[in-house]
C-alpha cells in the first residue's frame, strides 16, 4: 500500500509541475491541473494497490511502466523549463535551450515529424514562437526516441521481461487481453504490437495534419506559452513513444510464445505424444 500512494503521488507531482513551475499560469489551469493530478493519484494508488488488475498493463514488468513515467516527466519538466518566461536568465534554462536548438539541427530536416509539428503553427504567429515551437518539438521528440531506445536494449540485451528470473503472468501484464476470445493467441499478439508499433511511427505525422487543417476550430491563443501548449507537445511525442514501446513488448512476447512452444514440440515424441 506504501508502494502503491508513493507511485500515485509522484505521477500527481509531474502532472501538476507545470502549473507551479510556469510563471504565467492562471488560477483557473491550475485548478484544473490540480484536479486531473488527484484523479492520477487515485488511480495509479487503486491500480498497484489492488491485487487483481484492472487496465494498466505490464504492471508487474518494471522497468516498463518506470521508463514511461521518467519519459513523460523528463519531457513535461524539459518544456516547462524552456517555455517558461524567465527560461534565458537561468543555466538550467539556457543549457536545455542550447540542447534543443542542437536536436532541432539534426531533425528538422524535409518530410520530418518536427518540421511538419513547426509547419502546423497558424502562419500569424510570431517569429518568437516558432522558434520555441522549434527547439520544443525538436526536444521532446529526441527524448521519446531515447525512450525507445533504452527500451529496445533492455529487451535486447537485457532479456526483458524475464532478467530478473521471475515468470511472465499474462494476466496481471495485460489485464484487457482475454487469451480464451478465439483464436490464436500467438497470431493476435502480433497482430497487436504490429498495429501498436505503426500507430507509434505515423502518430508525430498525422497529429501536426489534423492541427493544420483546424486552424479555424483551434484559437491561436493555444500556441502561447501555456500549459496547453505543454501539454499538447508533451502528448505528441510521448503518446507515439508509447504505444512504439507496448508494440516491442508485445512482440517480445510473441518469441517467447514461440519459443515455449518450440520447447513443448521437442518433448513430444514423433507422434505427437509425451514419451512414457
Amino acid at each position: 500500500m506504501i508502494g502503491a500512494v508513493l507511485r500515485g503521488l509522484l505521477v500527481a507531482i509531474v502532472i501538476v509541475m507545470p502549473a507551479l513551475l510556469l510563471a504565467q499560469a492562471s488560477a483557473d489551469a491550475t485548478q484544473i491541473a490540480l484536479l486531473c493530478a488527484l484523479l492520477a493519484f487515485m488511480f495509479v494508488t487503486l491500480e498497484y494497490a489492488s491485487e487483481f488488475p484492472s487496465l494498466l498493463t505490464f504492471r508487474c514488468a518494471p522497468p516498463f511502466n518506470r521508463l514511461r513515467f521518467l519519459t513523460l516527466s523528463a519531457i513535461l519538466l524539459s518544456l516547462t523549463v524552456i517555455l517558461n518566461s524567465g527560461a534565458e536568465q537561468s543555466l538550467t534554462g539556457r543549457g536545455l535551450m542550447a540542447l534543443a536548438h542542437f536536436c532541432a539541427s539534426w531533425l528538422d530536416v524535409p518530410f520530418s515529424p518536427v518540421r511538419l509539428a513547426v509547419l502546423s503553427i497558424p502562419e500569424a504567429a510570431t517569429e518568437t514562437m516558432s522558434g520555441l515551437m522549434r527547439a520544443a518539438t525538436a526536444l521532446s521528440y529526441t527524448l521519446s526516441l531515447l525512450s525507445i531506445v533504452i527500451f529496445a536494449a533492455l529487451v535486447y540485451f537485457f532479456k526483458w521481461p524475464t532478467a530478473q528470473g521471475t515468470a511472465f503472468n499474462v494476466w496481471v501484464n495485460l489485464p484487457l487481453f482475454d487469451p480464451t476470445a478465439g483464436g490464436d493467441v500467438l497470431v493476435r499478439l502480433q497482430r497487436s504490437a504490429r498495429n501498436s508499433i505503426s500507430a507509434g511511427i505515423l502518430l508525430p505525422f498525422i497529429l501536426p495534419a489534423l492541427v493544420k487543417t483546424s486552424h479555424g476550430v483551434i484559437p491561436l491563443s493555444i500556441f502561447d506559452v501555456s500549459q496547453s501548449l505543454i501539454w499538447g507537445l508533451t502528448l505528441w511525442s510521448f503518446l507515439p513513444a508509447s504505444l512504439i514501446m507496448r508494440g516491442i513488448a508485445l512482440w517480445k512476447l510473441t518469441l517467447m510464445l514461440k519459443a515455449e512452444r518450440r520447447q513443448n514440440t521437442a518433448k513430444e515424441g514423433p507422434g505427437g505424444l509425451q514419451p512414457a
